[in-house]
């Protein structure tokens, strides 16, 4: 196996493997802090929230933040719903650093995969 093959390899790994790792590990961090928001919120579809943003984080975390901070006058009065939602803040960034991470992630595989592509091609000449 060329030493460019490896490079390539590499890069495919972090496109084809990492990415979609990322991104369900993100997801379900983002869905756990939904439904604990939702919690503190006193709001009874906690799970049903949860579940779509299993389906599409980042459009129904927009939809979600909208409807919760704008359509909703609840806050967390008691100790527990404070507490679910410092939780929920804590989740978020959590999710928010993960996509940040896939997308490092994303970009340097295809630097990874352009550069052997075009070292392969140069060689090749």
């Amino acid at each position: 196996m060329d030493i460019l093959e490896v490079i390539a390899a590499s890069g495919f790994i972090g496109a084809k493997i990492a990415v979609p790792v990322l991104r369900i590990t993100a997801s379900i961090f983002l869905a756990a802090a939904v439904s604990k928001d939702c919690k503190a919120r006193q709001n009874t579809s906690s799970v049903l929230w949860g579940i779509i943003m299993l389906l599409s984080p980042v459009f129904f975390g927009i939809v979600y933040f909208i409807y919760s901070r704008f359509f909703t006058d609840l806050k967390p009065e008691t100790q527990k719903e404070k507490r679910d939602a410092k939780c929920a803040k804590i989740l978020c960034l959590i999710s928010v650093f993960i996509y940040a991470v896939m997308a490092a992630v994303i970009i340097i595989s295809f630097i990874i995969i352009s550069s052997s592509v075009i070292a392969g091609a140069i060689q090749n000449y």
